[in-house]
């Protein structure tokens, strides 16, 4: 089936739609409704035209795979641009280290397309970037497929707030340090923080994995849908959780809380200077404490086994329960609390 006949299709489903809830009273104005809501088509129609003549690399002499083009690249002093609202409705946004003192950002597209040029407009102190959203009619087109890959530079004296939604594609943390506050929403995105410094990071994501290795935050909340959590050598307080995947943690310093509605969670801490407490609705809670350091313990698991492989002295202590302190020699400097619904709970 061509894309003529996609077209075709899709108009006349929609506006048998709009026919059936009423929104169009008569057939013709269904069928207007319907292919005004495709919006500009002379893009997509120049994109096969282009593809229906396109040559192939060897003919042109070009390399197809460097056929991407910087739509823009805008700078901005951070005394006048204190804040960042997203609203990227596709591709790959990375944040890195800015060369200088100020902020700059870029956007690479293949091919470049005006329906999907960044849009940037100030308001006071605001900046508000926005790539729209990618029509499926883009996807259809014969080499066509739109990529973007907006970048952002941050000084490290920025210290505003980072706000806002990134959808469908990859969010790139990468090697820079920030006074900056994060706050997204990520929708269908893969994330990724590989050593970085900020001041809080707060995400909440609807599907696609989350990663962070080296990251030093005074606070880091992570909360997901459908979607697995990796952590390692992350540094500050913590609120970790996990509706649908696995929880998996190691060298952390800090304290905080982890939970997992369907899955299990896995941590391993090399310093603690906090309560910890973990939960687990469907799934084990496996715990690696540092050994010197001494804490009280309420631990339960309400179908399952709780184990603690510590010396320590016991208030309470059945099989699906234990309450004490630890005796290592020390006194306790903080208290954990696990819990499992359907599984064990292990600490070590």
């Amino acid at each position: 089936m061509d894309f003529y006949q996609e077209v075709k299709n899709d108009v006349s489903e929609h506006a048998e739609d709009l026919l059936i809830a009423g929104t169009a009273k008569t057939p013709e104005a269904a069928v207007k409704a319907a292919v005004a809501s495709l919006g500009d088509l002379n893009e997509v129609l120049q994109l096969i035209s282009r593809g229906k003549t396109q040559p192939t690399p060897s003919e042109s002499g070009v390399n197809a795979a460097n056929n991407t083009q910087p739509a823009f690249t805008q700078s901005f002093d951070i005394a006048a641009v204190q804040n960042l609202d997203l609203a990227i409705g596709f591709g790959t946004v990375n944040f890195q280290q800015s060369p200088d003192n100020a902020l700059h950002i870029r956007q690479d597209q293949k091919p470049e397309l005006a329906a999907y040029r960044l849009a940037l407009v100030q308001d006071g102190p605001t900046l508000h970037l926005k790539v729209a959203n990618v029509s499926w009619l883009h996807y259809l087109t014969p080499f066509g497929h739109p990529h973007s890959t907006v970048t952002i530079a941050l000084p490290k004296a920025f210290a505003g707030d980072i706000s806002g939604q990134v959808s469908a594609g990859l969010l790139n943390f990468t090697n820079f340090q920030t006074k900056a506050n994060f706050n997204l929403t990520i929708k269908a995105s893969n994330t990724k923080v590989d050593q970085v410094q900020a001041n809080n990071m707060n995400i909440l994501l609807s599907a696609g994995n989350f990663k962070a290795d080296g990251l030093i935050t005074a606070t880091l909340t992570v909360h997901t849908k459908a979607s697995n959590i990796r952590l390692i050598g992350v540094q500050g307080q913590m609120d970790i959780a996990a509706h649908s995947g696995t929880i998996k943690a190691q060298d952390l310093s800090g304290f905080g809380s982890f939970s997992a509605h369907s899955g299990t969670i896995k941590a391993a801490w090399t310093k603690v200077n906090g309560d910890l407490h973990f939960s687990a609705h469907s799934g084990t809670v496996n715990v690696q404490t540092p050994a010197d350091a001494d804490f009280k313990f309420s631990l339960q698991a309400r179908s399952g086994a709780v184990k603690l492989k510590r010396p320590a002295h016991y208030d309470l202590q059945v099989t699906g329960a234990a309450m004490g302190t630890t005796t290592n020699g020390n006194e306790p400097i903080y208290q954990l609390t696990a819990t499992a619904n359907s599984g064990t709970v292990v600490i070590a």
